[in-house]
């Protein structure tokens, strides 16, 4: 069995409906219930310490809202498609009370106590991994739109969030307390924002260049390569993380259109792009995190990273139109395990 709590928003962006005038936001939450079902592995790496990796689907079947002040009402389902990591506690039920000696099987005697090594062993950070990660991204798409002779036509600004999930590969090598590595990663995203802009011109709307103007962006996946200095206290390792960046980022320009009659005969609700750039753009990445080394060989993490993939520039002479500089930064903070090949405990002497 699943629930979940749910908003849903409108805003009224020309004209009146009912009660709904331009500029009104209206919002309806519901509750909603269903099913989920999915499958994962779980690793142990200690008596009560084990991590896992599972994807989940579930379904919240279709539900009907209506809207205060439109009154307009709608039918929507809600599906989500997920993959979780996380640790778990077992609890030792079984233990004997009181932390004393267990005793030993069938023996009446308390259990052999062996008495400590000299030194102790420290981890060892040096060796090649892979892993996977996931998390989630908030940014900040801005620019303006202009005529093709530079006449600035919409000023925007809007947020763009959303999940993503990817892997990783890298390699570290250890000195003393310092350990220094490269790293590389890939992540595909589902970042989605727009906004409406409205038009500097006095001519009617939904007209070019009288807006208003409908900017969208979508971020599909982004990746980078880089350097990591880190330093490490046994099975923790704090790290600083920079290099070179890129991305899929696309933003759609469009023409809002507004109907003059309710229900739509003047004109339509619809606003197709009549610019769309997108492509590859390149740009620099930094962060920081912790990685903590469960076994020899199991490694967790979390990071923040702050990643620059420039600005994207178009001149339109069929539209008349252009953008002097979009900018989307992204902003993540990300969870991920991975396996590391090799490498073994260091016996530190005193």
């Amino acid at each position: 069995m699943a629930w979940s709590s749910n908003q849903y928003i409108r805003t009224q962006l020309t004209g009146t409906l009912n009660l709904a005038t331009a500029g009104t936001e209206e919002a309806v939450n519901k509750y909603l219930s269903g099913w989920s079902a999915g499958g994962g592995l779980a690793l142990a790496f200690s008596k009560n310490w084990n991590v896992f990796a599972e994807y989940r689907y579930t379904s919240f079947g279709s539900s009907t809202i209506t809207l205060p002040f439109s009154q307009l009402s709608t039918t929507s389902k809600t599906n989500l498609s997920e993959i979780d990591f996380g640790v778990n506690y077992k609890f030792d039920w079984s233990a004997p009370p009181g932390g004393g000696p267990a005793m030993a099987a069938n023996s009446g005697r308390p259990a052999l106590v062996y008495k400590a090594p000299r030194g102790s062993y420290i981890y060892d950070w040096t060796g090649f991994y892979i892993g996977g990660d996931s998390g989630y991204s908030w940014d900040t798409s801005s620019g303006t739109l202009t005529t093709a002779e530079g006449v600035p036509l919409a000023p925007y600004s809007y947020g763009v969030e959303g999940p993503f999930a990817g892997g990783f590969i890298g390699g570290n090598y250890q000195f003393n307390r310092f350990v220094v590595g490269v790293e590389g990663d890939w992540q595909w995203s589902n970042l989605i924002g727009n906004s409406e802009a409205a038009s500097s011109f006095t001519v009617p709307s939904g007209v070019f260049p009288g807006g208003p103007f409908t900017v969208s962006t979508t971020i599909k996946d982004y990746g980078s390569v880089r350097g990591r200095l880190g330093l490490a206290f046994d099975h923790f390792l704090f790290f600083g993380t920079a290099g070179w960046a890129f991305g899929n980022p696309s933003t759609a320009y469009a023409l809002t259109n507004p109907p003059t009659t309710y229900p739509p005969t003047g004109g339509t609700w619809s606003a197709v792009p009549f610019v769309a750039t997108g492509g590859y753009s390149y740009g620099w990445t930094a962060g920081a995190g912790i990685d903590y080394a469960f076994t020899n060989n199991v490694l967790g993490r979390i990071e923040y990273r702050h990643t620059d993939l420039g600005t994207s520039r178009f001149v339109n002479a069929a539209t008349d139109s252009a953008e002097t500089g979009n900018k989307v930064p992204i902003n993540d903070f990300r969870v991920g395990i991975a396996y590391k090949f090799g490498g073994w405990p260091v016996l530190a002497r005193f």
